[in-house]
């Protein structure tokens, strides 16, 4: 059995480990399930597939991702997991140029997979363990902040135990400890397989009922599996800190925090980095109406440096993300606008002095056509401006989907 097999295991096998069976409750108010089947099946068009700069080319791709979202509860017991298989297949628009790769040559069947679970051990402790594997070409999944586009195939997987302390049972003072094991592999062997062991440690001080101070310390090492001197894809050791204060004010979240961290590298040539870090994020929840329908907004914009080196290098990344949410027609037609951008400044190493500006609009109309029967209209627009040649693209897309009605909202709400 592959390493990742047995690991995806493990994983699974521990997340029922820390919930009592369900068939124990004594009455059915004891416990609660919800198993739900979901399919989404569609087509994608876009105009700029390998995100080059010189050569486009349009590719088609089509998707086919059955799944299961299971979740019950008891009185001191919660788990929730879900599952999609995503089988990804490409077709080229365009003539393939001699000695370039065909498209289809990337067809791959992809995984995704969350669970958490949590127990309320006593009335001020409670312990929990949180996990993910993803098998995908979507870099996102491997950092919040990557900057690499060239589609790579991967599986990233991660593992998440955690310890609370309420300290007078009223969450006024709160200790939160976690653990996160982090491991990507990739397919292709020209890449490095990384290892992320992360610790983290959070104290609340709620003093009133709308506000909330978090203070946070984090210390992760990150190692990569084939590194050798003078390879600027090097392991390092960091700490950051940093001070979150949230208000929850007429039904929105605001939250802001400011923080420093220290980033210690493995060899003698990539320099240690010192930055400050910080976010600023602004949720409206559902109370929010223009012309008495239903609006959702949110606003996100942070300064951090990137985990993973990719073998791209490491970058000071600020992003800025806006989603909205319009009802349209009450509960059967929903209108969405996203805009992203993200500025890359790589200060050290080989690519020392790039710097990459990215944007991405897109919209999306989703229309509820019977119950458990919906279909989406997706369009958007990515391009990024790079100082260094060979670096810039634009990319135009397009996507219709079809699937069954469930909106998985609630059932993974909590950051790892």
């Amino acid at each position: 059995m592959k390493y990742s097999a047995k690991v995806l295991i493990v994983i699974v096998s521990l997340s029922f480990m820390i919930v009592p069976n369900v068939s124990q409750a004594k009455t059915a108010k004891d416990a609660r399930i919800q198993l739900k089947p979901i399919i989404t099946i569609g087509a994608k068009r876009e105009s700029n597939f390998f995100r080059s700069e010189t050569n486009e080319r349009s590719v088609y791709t089509y998707y086919i991702s059955p799944g299961l979202m299971f979740k019950t509860e008891t009185p001191r017991a919660k788990f929730q997991l879900g599952y999609t298989l995503n089988a990804i297949y490409y077709s080229d628009d365009d003539t393939v140029p001699p000695g370039e790769p065909q498209a289809d040559d990337g067809n791959y069947i992809g995984h995704t997979l969350n669970f958490l679970g949590s127990y309320r051990t006593s009335a001020r402790t409670g312990i929990g363990l949180g996990g993910s594997y993803n098998r995908t070409r979507d870099e996102g999944h491997s950092d919040q902040l990557s900057n690499i586009k060239d589609r790579r195939l991967y599986s990233v997987y991660r593992v998440t135990p955690r310890f609370k302390w309420d300290f007078q049972g009223n969450n006024r003072y709160v200790l939160e400890l976690r653990y996160r094991y982090t491991k990507t592999d990739y397919d292709e062997q020209q890449y490095n397989d990384s290892t992320e062991n992360r610790f983290m440690a959070d104290f609340d001080w709620m003093p009133w009922k709308t506000w909330t101070f978090d203070l946070q310390y984090q210390h992760w090492d990150m190692s990569y599996d084939d590194n050798y001197p003078g390879n600027y894809e090097s392991g390092y050791q960091a700490d950051q800190v940093k001070l979150y204060l949230q208000r929850q004010w007429k039904g929105w979240m605001l939250e802001g925090g400011v923080g420093y961290q220290n980033r210690r590298f493995d060899n003698n040539i990539q320099e240690d980095l010192d930055e400050f870090v910080w976010s600023v994020t602004a949720e409206s929840g559902d109370l929010f109406e223009i012309a008495n329908r239903k609006a959702i907004f949110t606003f996100d914009f942070r300064q951090n440096l990137n985990d993973i080196n990719g073998g791209d290098g490491y970058y000071l990344a600020n992003r800025l993300t806006l989603n909205s949410d319009y009802y349209l027609i009450a509960d059967r037609l929903k209108g969405s606008v996203m805009f992203a951008y993200q500025n890359s400044s790589y200060e050290r190493g080989f690519f020392h002095g790039r710097d990459d500006n990215t944007y991405d609009l897109s919209g999306k109309l989703r229309l509820k056509i019977i119950r458990w029967l919906y279909a989406e209209l997706l369009g958007g627009y990515e391009t990024r401006e790079s100082n260094f040649e060979g670096f810039d693209y634009d990319n135009s897309y397009i996507a219709l989907n079809l699937g069954s009605e469930f909106d998985t909202t609630g059932f993974f709400d909590y950051d790892d």
